[in-house]
This record gives structure tokens, sequence and C-alpha cells, in this order.
């Protein structure tokens, strides 16, 4: 696969990986705001979702359960299953698991070990500001983008996206 153009779908990334405290789930259990369309929308448009997070099994999948969210999340890893962030393992299984490869995943989370965990498996990520560490420490990590709300990020991949389309074309 190309490292700008996942199998010529014109975007850079088939697959999202998102931690889920701080980053889809609030502490109090609920999904941080524009959460569910966001994610219905990206499930629409193609992109291949998971989740990889430090909660357990039981944890996570109560909380797609109660949420209503296990359709969109065929594939997920938890702390107790692998080793924990930012081991790449976690990663590394997903990818597999998904029949691709690192270059077409992105990393979605709020913590700099999320940021850590991708740079270890050799993959891109994308910081959020509202979680739990602030944008100054997660820009430490050289994420390729900061988010300072979820809504954001489908414009930030449809400009990404449009930067991949110009550089294709032959003028």
């Amino acid at each position: 696969m190309s490292d700008s153009v996942v199998a010529n779908s014109g975007r850079k990334y088939q697959l999202l990986i998102f931690d889920w405290d701080g980053t889809l789930v609030q502490l109090s259990g609920r999904l941080f705001e524009g959460v569910e369309p966001v994610l219905q929308l990206l499930s629409e448009q193609g992109y291949y979702l998971a989740v990889a997070t430090g909660m357990s099994r039981r944890g996570l999948d109560q909380d797609l359960r109660n949420l209503a969210l296990m359709e969109l999340f065929p594939i997920t890893r938890t702390a107790d299953e692998t080793f924990s962030k930012p081991h790449p393992l976690m990663l590394e299984e997903i990818v597999t698991d998904y029949d691709t490869c690192v270059e077409a995943a992105l990393m979605v989370g709020d913590t700099e070990y999320d940021l850590q965990m991708a740079a270890n498996a050799g993959m891109d990520s994308l910081a959020v500001s509202y979680g739990v560490h602030t944008a100054e420490r997660l820009l430490k990590q050289r994420p390729q983008g900061l988010i300072e709300q979820f809504a954001q990020l489908p414009a930030w991949l449809n400009n990404l996206n449009k930067q991949i389309d110009k550089g294709n074309r032959y003028e």
C-alpha cells in the first residue's frame, strides 16, 4: 500500500483507532458532544473504526452496550488482553485484524501514552485537547494534528484528503 493514498481510495487513512476514556467518553460515562453522529458519519463514509483502551474488556463491552456502539466497533483491544500503552502491540493487533497496514491507520487520543503508542507502532496520530492531557503536553509527541472538539474530526480528515487529492493531480 502507498504511504500517501490507501488502495487508491483518495484518502490517507482507512482505519481510525480511538482511545475510549477522554477521547470518546467523558469521566461521567457519557459520550462527548458530537461523538455519536461523527462516528456514524465516518462509518458511512467507509472508514473502519476500532478502540484501543487501557480499560478492561468487561468495562469496555459494558460501555459499548450501554451506549449502543457495539456495531461501530467490531474490533477493539483492552489492556487486559494485550500489552498496555505505550507498547504498540494493541495497535499492531488491530491493524492485523483489519488486514491493513500502519500507514493506513490513525490513532486518535487524549494522552501522551496514546500518541507514544502510535509512534511506537510507526502509526500516525491525532491529538484531542479536550481530554486528560493539555494541548502543550500532547504536541510534544508530534501528532499529525490536534482538534479541540470531536466534531472537528471529519473536517480535519477532509482537509487532509483534499491535500492528497491535489498532490495526485497532473496539471
